[in-house]
């Protein structure tokens, strides 16, 4: 084995799924073996892809090819660390990349997804479903794919359209000579990887390196913190906004940080493009008086900063109706449309939080520029999951029962609700025989829980849906949830009286509808009318 300057270097690369597989180690010291010892390991599948990729380089007319199972060293971290860092340019510098499919038995690269044949890698062969290969694909001009038994069963250029209904890579960067052309487009990139898996977490972040242009140390052991220190690291190295854009779509999830947990929060931005700032102020001048429009130098707005209590942005912000705390940010990025797209942040002390919640199609009212700090980290106490006990025996011995709640997904028990970071607010919805009904929405922001009552006593209308209802209390909830949280000590309801004040929560008693029900101890509610107030 010799070491080559890949740009100097004519040579072919092997793309394939891990596994029987032959290490540096052992094939340095495969002629050296003792007999049995090296039988074991040419009987090997590993050791067989290694001699047809071989063997195919040779009758392609090249003298050497290079296999990452067998050419890196991974005993040594720095050899490691190195080659994964330089894993997209030596792909991107190979004359031909053969992927081995080696759960394809056809003459011909799948074009319709089979949920049978390929069960346990979503309908198509597992090869598209590795986080590692995605690089592999995007990154060299010549790719030839093989079946299981070495047939030529086409390439890239001529399967674009059926590889992008694979992998939802649009056709042109997969027959373009340069597919990022000087711009990589974040968000796309993210969303390329939503579904696709590897077996350490951390080699979530660390396949994407190269597609985004990063170079980083690997610290295998950090978990998910690898996805965001990849984030930061493009932040660093780009303006591009759509970083931020994950689940712009999403009318419920993660509250906290601004960056996002893992690729597959970004599965619905596949279509989200880079907008020059340039174009994004002409954008914003159709909707943000001339006055307002920022005297704000544009190289500020094409930077940040970035520091140990959050991320330094310039962006516009749209109040959010019903909400002292919620606002839409608009981002220099766009889909389809030229219109530029927008997320909720939520304000808490000097910084601003993501947050979701149903939007328009665009704010009704932007207001200028502002400089704000983002989170970048989720706060400290806030909880994967968690589990709030509740009793209402009066409500239910007035013949009251739970009949639906919102999120339709959240586990709900009788006496108990159990949801995640994703679902950070719940309501659940109780009625009796006639109909009569009320609302409990139950929320965590930044750690704290808040519960609110909504009693509805609508004279002369009809009740909705329970589930519309439901939905509609939903809604209000997630503009209202951080301002309860926030005032709550300042906050006194007309005709509501405080019994007691314990180690900062407030506990108050409610009429329910044909009913008095007592509050738990140590929860913070808050009790309103929602119609006829």
């Amino acid at each position: 084995m010799e070491e080559h300057d890949s740009a100097n270097t004519s040579y072919a690369i092997l793309s394939h799924r891990w596994g029987d597989e032959v290490n540096y180690k052992e094939i340095n010291k495969l002629p050296k073996m003792a007999t049995a010892d090296r039988d074991e390991i040419r009987a090997r599948s590993g050791y067989k892809k290694i001699f047809k990729s071989c063997e195919r380089a040779g009758l392609d007319g090249f003298e050497w090819l290079w296999i990452d199972t067998c050419c890196i060293d991974k005993r040594s971290s720095s050899e490691l660390s190195e080659a994964v860092n330089s894993m997209y340019q030596w792909y991107s510098n190979s004359e031909r990349c053969y992927v081995y499919l080696h759960d394809v038995e056809d003459a011909w690269l799948p074009t319709e997804c089979d949920k049978q044949r390929y069960c346990k890698s979503g309908g198509w062969p597992e090869w598209f479903s590795r986080g590692w290969t995605l690089q592999e694909l995007v990154a060299p001009e010549d790719v030839q794919f093989f079946n299981q038994t070495w047939s030529f069963i086409g390439d890239k250029q001529r399967n674009a359209s059926a590889i992008e209904k694979i992998t939802r890579i649009p056709e042109y960067y997969l027959q373009d000579t340069d597919p990022f052309d000087g711009r990589r487009m974040a968000a796309q990139i993210m969303a390329w990887a939503a579904d696709r898996e590897t077996t350490r977490v951390e080699d979530r972040a660390y396949s994407l390196m190269g597609l985004l242009g990063v170079h980083m140390p690997l610290l295998y052991g950090e978990g998910n913190n690898a996805f965001r220190r990849l984030q930061l690291e493009f932040i660093r190295i780009s303006d591009d906004q759509s970083i931020f854009a994950w689940g712009h779509t999403m009318c419920t999830g993660p509250s906290g940080s601004v960056l996002a947990d893992d690729p597959s929060f970004f599965r619905d931005c596949h279509d989200v493009y880079y907008m020059d700032q340039d174009a994004f102020i002409e954008q914003m001048k159709h909707h943000i008086p001339l006055h307002d429009l920022p005297g704000v130098p544009s190289a500020d707005l094409r930077s940040y900063s970035i520091t140990n209590a959050g991320i330094q942005i310039w962006l516009p912000l749209a109040p959010y109706p019903n909400s002292q705390s919620v606002f839409e940010a608009i981002l220099a990025c766009h889909n389809r449309s030229s219109t530029p797209l927008s997320i909720l942040l939520v304000f808490s002390g000097s910084t601003y939080y993501r947050y979701f919640g149903t939007r328009s199609s665009w704010p009704s009212a932007i207001s200028e520029f502002q400089h704000l700090l983002l989170a970048h980290q989720n706060w400290q106490s806030h909880q994967t999951e968690f589990t709030i006990d509740f009793d209402f025996p009066a409500a239910t011995s007035q013949g009251f029962s739970q009949h639906c709640v919102y999120p339709n997904d959240i586990t709900l028990t009788d006496k108990s609700i159990t949801f995640t970071r994703e679902q950070d607010i719940v309501v659940i919805v109780y009625a009796d025989a006639n109909n009569v009904r009320f609302a409990i929405a139950v929320g965590n922001f930044k750690g704290e829980y808040w519960v609110h009552l909504v009693c509805d006593t609508p004279p002369g209308e009809a009740w909705p849906q329970l589930e519309n209802y439901a939905l509609e209390v939903y809604n209000r909830m997630r503009a209202a949830g951080p301002d309860y949280v926030q005032d709550y000590r300042a906050r006194i309801v007309t005709g509501r009286t405080v019994t007691q004040t314990l180690e900062g929560e407030i506990m108050k008693r409610g009429h329910l509808p044909q009913t008095i029900c007592d509050i738990p101890p140590r929860v913070q509610v808050v009790v309103d009318h929602y119609y006829g107030k």
